[in-house]
């Protein structure tokens, strides 16, 4: 979050903003500093999740889906 902030206050300092360009700054400082192997998945867009979660009304439902093992303990969870 640090270096999001630190692009977005360099990069627009005394400019008019809006969502997007915050936006924009989270992926540019997530895709630097996931270069390697990014937690989210290599196709991961803010973005994305801002359009889900920021930019429409009403509830957001979860699910979620487990796999049991044998002795039935969980041995996968996955949330859709």
């Amino acid at each position: 979050m640090k270096k999001a902030l630190n692009i977005y206050f360099t990069k627009y300092a005394w400019k008019n903003v809006d969502l997007g360009d915050f936006i924009s700054s989270l992926q540019e400082a997530y895709d630097t500093q996931h270069e390697g192997g990014k937690i989210m998945g290599k196709d991961f867009a803010i973005s994305g999740w801002s359009d889900t979660w920021l930019k429409t009304s009403g509830v957001n439902l979860l699910e979620g889906i487990a796999k049991y093992g044998n002795n039935s303990n969980i041995e996968k969870f996955t949330i859709k």
